[in-house]
């Protein structure tokens, strides 16, 4: 699955361990979970999916006055 990062956003994905087998095989299931900060991912090492909360750079852009 592909992310992108937010125009003008130098942020890159984060990272994401699996909480039940510590895995980073781990892609991005929705934006969004059972919460609004949280998002949907998928082991694909145990098959589990599981929600992370989000980081705040990673939801919200840097802004740069130009």
């Amino acid at each position: 699955m592909n992310m992108e990062a937010h125009p003008g956003s130098s942020a890159t994905p984060p990272t994401v361990t699996c909480p039940y087998c510590r895995s980073t095989n781990t892609e991005l299931f929705s934006l969004f979970g059972q919460q609004l900060l949280t998002e949907q991912y998928y082991c694909n090492n145990c098959r589990t999916p599981f929600e992370y909360i989000k980081d705040d750079v990673h939801v919200i852009p840097e802004r740069t006055n130009t």
